[in-house]
Formats: C-alpha cells, sequence, structure tokens
C-alpha cells in the first residue's frame, strides 16, 4: 500500500512539472509571436524552439548562428544575457528595462510582447541572406 501511495505521488508531480513547462512554453511561443511579428519576422517561429532562438539571435547579433554558442554552457549563458539586452535596446527600453529582460527573462519577454512597444530605430545588427549588413 506504501508503494502504490509513492507511486501515485510521483506520478502527480510528474504531471504537474510536465504542465508547468507547457504552459511555460505556450506563454513564451505566445511572447515570441507578438515581438517576431513586430520586427517584421514570421510570426510561425515563436511555437519552433530552436527556430525561434535562430530568429531572436539574428534579430540581436545579425547572424542567427550565434544561437549555437548557446550548446557551450558558460558562452551560451553570456550570450543570451547579451540577446537579451540587445533586444532591450532594439525595442527602446531603458538599462533597468534590459537588465530585467536578462534576469526574469520570461516575465520581462510577455511584458515586452504584451505591451506597446514597438521597434525604435533600424536593426543595426540586421544582415541579408548573403551575410553583408544592410
Amino acid at each position: 500500500m506504501e508503494m502504490q501511495k509513492l507511486f501515485d505521488f510521483i506520478f502527480a508531480m510528474f504531471i504537474v512539472t510536465l504542465s508547468c513547462i507547457f504552459i511555460k512554453y505556450l506563454l513564451r511561443a505566445i511572447a515570441c509571436i507578438r515581438i517576431f511579428s513586430a520586427l517584421g519576422r514570421p510570426g510561425w517561429a515563436g511555437f519552433v524552439p530552436c527556430f525561434n532562438a535562430y530568429v531572436l539571435f539574428a534579430e540581436t547579433f545579425g547572424s542567427g548562428w550565434y544561437f549555437l554558442l548557446g550548446l557551450i554552457p558558460a558562452v551560451g549563458i553570456a550570450f543570451t544575457l547579451i540577446s537579451s539586452f540587445r533586444l532591450g535596446r532594439l525595442f527602446g527600453k531603458g538599462t533597468g528595462f534590459c537588465i530585467g529582460l536578462m534576469l526574469l527573462l520570461d516575465v520581462f519577454f510577455l511584458i515586452l510582447a504584451l505591451g506597446k512597444s514597438q521597434p525604435v530605430a533600424q536593426n543595426r545588427y540586421k544582415r541579408t541572406v548573403t551575410g553583408q549588413k544592410q
């Protein structure tokens, strides 16, 4: 009987964890759709896990292939923080918001997506398909 209770508890925790991960993914995808649409990128890219990182890095660094550096632990964290800061600047946000975006990415990502923010200037990091700056 004890073993059954333990199994039920572990299964319930698994379902709760899986549900939280799914809700976080869904909220992040909705935020990506809004942000990518504001940047002139296809909104559906927000639902594709690796491709949305590619698009985000393409907007903030000029080349989307920088997202591959995320596979290297310390370098990936640094590039994600820099990308978050650059995304905030791209939308004309101040230093405080950019630091918040760096520290609480999902919360500030939703604030950025659901707010009235629009990109303020040309993206100086954007490159064409051939890799040349525009």
